[in-house]
């Protein structure tokens, strides 16, 4: 069952991620609704089993920013299904474009999922300090 924003628990969330991507940070679900454009949950009965957030610029561009499944649901096109969702959702609203950055070992499920390989940017801020 695929559900859009749904209230989540975050120890049950917790425990999602900390199995489905152990490096990624803590999500504060409390937090989600107010910050992103919309999240798309994956259930396998009560149990969450895929996630994928996004944000967007208020206007025309959407940007996936979590995507993440459980490793015993890999490879049974749950992460398909949950930008699928997605996508349905930036029509309905008209969105024009969605970006996504990924590691190069995800560049095949990405071009599946329609998306067209670019370059892009990334830097990771490091306590830079004051420039003025």
């Amino acid at each position: 069952t695929y559900k859009i924003c749904p209230d989540l628990k975050q120890n049950k969330f917790d425990i999602f991620l900390s199995e489905a991507w152990p490096s990624h940070e803590r999500i504060n679900v409390a937090q989600l609704k107010n910050f992103c454009f919309n999240y798309v949950v994956a259930f396998e009965h009560d149990n969450i089993v895929g996630f994928l957030n996004s944000l967007w610029d208020g206007n025309n561009h959407v940007y996936i920013i979590d995507l993440a499944v459980l490793p015993t649901h890999r490879r049974k096109k749950i992460g398909s299904a949950l930008v699928k969702n997605l996508l349905f959702i930036c029509e309905r609203y008209k969105i024009s474009w969605v970006h996504v950055d990924f590691e190069d070992m995800h560049k095949d499920f990405y071009s599946k999922n329609g998306f067209s390989l670019t370059t892009s940017g990334l830097l990771q801020l490091k306590n830079l300090g004051p420039t003025l």
